[in-house]
């Protein structure tokens, strides 16, 4: 039996869970566009914004979750360069680990 990658919706879990643990503050941040009652397209959130928004040791932190594969699209390239032109700090992680490792650096500065 072949051992399946983790999806990024599990990871995206995972890594809540985590926050959650922690007692981090943070926000799921959901953007897209759906269809209302009369089938007129909506639009939410900021195209390119991360998926959560934290409030680290008093900074602001973006993070991406992405699966084993995944790569960041030009509108979340922007976003994560927007975020550290403004002095926040953007991540990409992959795994609850990548998340542990990456908090940790921001302690230690």
């Amino acid at each position: 039996m072949a051992i399946r990658a983790p999806r990024e919706k599990d990871i995206l879990r995972a890594v809540r869970q985590y926050l959650d643990l922690r007692r981090v503050l943070y926000l799921r941040n959901n953007s897209g566009a759906l269809r209302d009652a009369s089938n007129r397209p909506v639009r939410f959130g900021q195209p390119g914004s991360a998926d959560l928004i934290l409030c680290h040791n008093g900074r602001f932190v973006s993070v991406e979750v992405k699966g084993p594969a995944g790569r960041l699209s030009e509108a979340q390239l922007y976003w994560a360069g927007s975020v550290r032109a403004a002095g926040g700090v953007a991540l990409v992680v992959r795994s609850v680990e990548e998340l542990i490792h990456e908090l940790a650096l921001l302690e230690g500065s």
